[in-house]
């Protein structure tokens, strides 16, 4: 049964990420469209269920390039975004509002470390919400890093009508105790 429940989850995250690439970008009642590569760095708090395998998320972000916006007041400038600070304590100051955006399901391997996410979330920045799902794999025994893809499948205010998709990259290797995770997102939006 759990093996069934992945596969139909893994196909239709596939379909989703098919469906966003095909899919014509921007909507008639915005006169103003941008288009092209983003990237958005966020900082992700975890809070995982009883089981490990799924939680809640918190987070800060900022998009850059064409978009220019960010959500959660993130506290880093484009120097300290990666840095890592001597004390898990001291990442409570990466955000200065830690913004619930969803959630995190994790599949456990059949063999291997490699653990299967699945995530979808809500960013909301100053000019509206972004809905963007995540599908990829975690490193979670061994170097607690996760690669993969994303989707934007739409949005709210400015961002009605966005999408966009591209790949991620998570670094939680000194951080998981602690729940923090550095998320980088790189790809292409519409908006």
């Amino acid at each position: 049964m759990k093996r069934m429940l992945v596969i139909v989850v893994g196909v239709l995250v596939g379909l989703l990420l098919a469906g966003g690439a095909a899919t014509s970008f921007g909507s008639r009642g915005h006169a103003k469209k941008a288009s092209g590569h983003v990237t958005i760095e966020s900082w992700l708090q975890v809070t995982p269920s009883a089981t490990g395998l799924s939680g809640t998320v918190k987070a800060c972000f900022k998009l850059d390039r064409a978009f220019k916006d960010e959500g959660g007041d993130p506290t880093w400038s484009d120097a300290t975004y990666a840095t890592m600070p001597p004390h898990h304590a001291d990442l409570t100051s990466k955000c200065g509002d830690w913004a619930p955006v969803g959630g995190a399901v994790f599949v456990p391997p059949t063999s291997g470390s490699l653990y299967t996410l699945y995530a979808v979330h809500t960013i909301t920045g100053r000019r509206g919400q972004i809905f963007i799902t995540f599908a990829g794999t975690y490193d979670l025994p061994v170097a607690l890093t996760g690669s993969g893809t994303w989707v934007i499948t739409g949005g709210t205010g400015e961002y009605t009508g966005a999408t966009g998709q591209g790949t991620w990259t998570a670094d939680a290797a000194a951080l998981f105790d602690a729940g923090y995770i550095r998320h980088t997102e790189q790809g292409v939006m519409s908006k």
